[in-house]
């Protein structure tokens, strides 16, 4: 058994150890930090794959990463697309590109044999390591194999690379709508940075936001992309899919809410009209309460009550108003008059208009 050397201590390189630091440099624009480990986490078909793969071309074609650095492993993609990925990611001087079960590699057993390689021979400085997908490398269920996971990539990190790793969703949202990374906590606990990546969807395009879920670096709280719904081929896909500016998200997003409030709208317009009379008809009676409309409007339409209290608090204020004016300060509820203005142009009478005196 070795003894235990004091010689182990980092201190006296310190000096040697600073001066190797640099400046924060991305292999994703805004996302992922060179020297640390990124999470990227979305459901299935969301575009982790495209996003990491569209944002480190991007990062070469600006000179800020050399293809020859990425080496880019992968499980999760149909013959037909890992060709296309291979040929393009070739464009961008990317050469060592992996597929499980294919030539005798394995994800499973290689993932860790190449960083040892690496680390080994002084190599690991600069790589950058894209994991695509992280089931494919070890479970992520089982908190021991997680542990090995993270254990390992640490040491690649120390010897001066970086990984990517992307992440499969459970197939259930959090509370925000956001995703939830599958398996135990070590997934997370593991890693330097988290985004959760969310979509939404017009007819033609898919709208990206990764939301910053954690960091121990400088990342931006959300970053941006868009892509087509209906692209010829990943190659199509690739080529159209680009970084969207936070202005232009907010553009966006604008335009997404507006679309989804007029085609909720006019899904609710019945209920609406339903709301309307009733309102009309219980304010006769002065009984226009919450409970009163939420009832009738239940009896008349055949939806839950759930549904009557949500078309209630949707459109209030917009199509009618609440006041603390009933019986016992009870809330009744008015409609909101609806402004007409006359057309004069439109206008007709009975008899002619007097002839203008000179």
């Amino acid at each position: 058994m070795s003894n235990f050397s004091f010689d182990y201590s980092i201190s006296p390189f310190l000096k040697q150890m600073r001066a190797s630091i640099k400046a924060t440099k991305y292999v994703i624009r805004e996302v992922a930090v060179e020297g640390k480990h990124t999470l990227l986490v979305a459901r299935a078909s969301a575009g982790k794959s495209l996003i990491s793969l569209r944002g480190v071309c991007d990062q070469i074609a600006a000179g800020e990463v050399n293809g020859s650095d990425v080496i880019y492993m992968t499980g999760d993609a149909g013959y037909e697309d890992i060709v296309e990925k291979a040929e393009i990611l070739q464009q961008f001087g990317i050469e060592e590109v992996y597929v499980d079960g294919s030539y005798n590699f394995k994800m499973r057993r290689d993932f860790y044999l190449i960083m040892e390689s690496l680390i080994k021979e002084k190599n690991a400085k600069g790589k950058i390591l894209i994991v695509d997908v992280l089931r494919n490398v070890s479970n992520p269920m089982d908190k021991r194999e997680m542990q090995k996971y993270n254990e390992s990539v640490n040491k690649f990190l120390l010897a001066g690379g970086t990984v990517i790793t992307c992440v499969h969703a459970n197939k259930y949202l959090d509370n925000d709508g956001k995703p939830i990374p599958e398996g135990t906590s070590e997934v997370r606990d593991g890693c330097d940075c988290v985004f959760l990546i969310s979509k939404n969807e017009d007819d033609d395009n898919a709208y990206i936001t990764m939301h910053r879920d954690k960091a121990k670096c400088v990342v931006s709280e959300k970053v941006h992309y868009t892509y087509p719904k209906n692209a010829a081929s990943f190659n199509d896909l690739f080529n159209r899919c680009k970084y969207v500016s936070k202005q232009e998200a907010e553009n966006i997003n604008s335009q997404l809410t507006s679309s989804e409030d007029e085609k909720q709208l006019l899904l609710d317009q019945p209920l609406i009209d339903s709301t309307k009379e009733i309102i009309v008809d219980l304010s006769l009676t002065n009984s226009n309460t919450k409970i009163n409309i939420r009832d009738q409007l239940t009896k008349k339409t055949n939806i839950t009550f759930f549904k009557s209290s949500e078309i209630l608090d949707r459109y209030e204020n917009r199509f009618w108003i609440v006041e603390d004016s009933g019986k016992n300060n009870a809330k009744l509820y008015s409609l909101i008059p609806t402004e007409c203005k006359t057309n004069f142009a439109d206008l007709t009478f009975d008899e002619p208009m007097p002839a203008e005196v000179l």
